[in-house]
């Protein structure tokens, strides 16, 4: 297969490899190749759960077999975002914002969670300066400033007022879902 029609039928073989590893064997609908409106359910509530139990991890696969199954639900998009901004994805992270953004221009969660990730991302970029930067360089001085600048944005900082890199789990924290 060649072009379009092959990345046509391999996008098709990818969701029905999610959506099988995601349900075993899984009754199909009427639609050939759709997955059973109970399926998806199925996901939903395991996707659901996971969600709201904080198991980024165990979450994941049922959104991404969610998204694929119901493209259109800006707010499975968001979500999936969320689970990949805590589990330290980052691009991932603002792939899916901007997949629930394109389905939900309003969604100002979204938004904002998207620029705390890019920040996060600012900030790890500023702080690799030091480690790069030669000595001397003028760009130790502005990558400081800059990385104290963004995590004061952030209200990253320690007792004394100082700039604070969050532990792991906390790196990309935004409201509650």
């Amino acid at each position: 297969m060649s072009g379009r029609h092959g990345a046509l039928v391999l996008r098709g073989m990818t969701f029905a490899a999610a959506l099988s590893a995601l349900c075993g064997c899984q009754s199909m609908s009427g639609t050939a190749g759709a997955p059973a409106a109970t399926d998806v359910a199925l996901a939903r509530a395991a996707g659901e759960r996971a969600y709201a139990a904080g198991d980024w991890r165990g979450a994941e696969p049922h959104y991404r077999a969610l998204v694929t199954a119901t493209p259109q639900d800006a707010e499975l998009w968001f979500k999936l975002g969320n689970i990949y901004a805590r589990v330290e994805q980052p691009d991932a992270a603002i792939a899916a914002y901007r997949e629930a953004l394109v389905r939900d221009a309003d969604l100002a969660k979204a938004w904002f969670n998207m620029g705390v990730v890019q920040l996060r991302q600012a900030a790890n970029s500023f702080l690799n300066v030091k480690v790069h930067a030669t000595a001397g360089d003028p760009a130790v001085a502005q990558g400081t400033a800059a990385y104290d600048a963004v995590m004061a944005i952030l209200g990253q900082q320690d007792a004394a007022g100082g700039p604070l890199v969050a532990p792991p789990g906390e790196r990309d924290a935004h409201p509650p879902p």
